[in-house]
């Protein structure tokens, strides 16, 4: 897997992609995120491009108490919403990603190192 940036957490699933996505959904449903969107990279960049590619789907969740609190705060982290959760298979093994809110913490108008 190709090392992540500092702004991503992720973690490989050791299940496959189809109980890793199930398991994604039920797991943010848990922490009150709803999915507002779901997009079928694979499936798109195929359609689009003929281009073949091992699974990709990208999550589009949202906590609304959690939304709300964060664009009252800061009307700019709208760009954030819905957060962004990626279940991917990479050389064989399915991964989960996320974007890391503590590493992209807003303070004085410049992200934490």
């Amino acid at each position: 897997m190709a090392e992540p940036s500092g702004y991503v957490k992720c973690v490989r699933a050791g299940t496959d992609f189809t109980d890793t996505l199930s398991r994604t959904r039920v797991a943010l449903a848990a922490e009150g995120f709803g999915i507002l969107s779901e997009i079928d990279v694979q499936a798109t960049l195929r359609a689009k491009l003929g281009v073949e590619r091992e699974p990709y789907t990208i999550l589009g969740a949202c906590n609304p108490p959690l939304a709300h609190q964060a664009l009252t705060a800061e009307p700019q982290l709208g760009v954030l919403v819905p957060c962004n959760v990626v279940v991917f298979v990479e050389h064989g093994d399915t991964s989960v990603s996320a974007i890391s809110a503590e590493r992209i913490a807003w303070h004085g108008g410049q992200s934490r190192p």
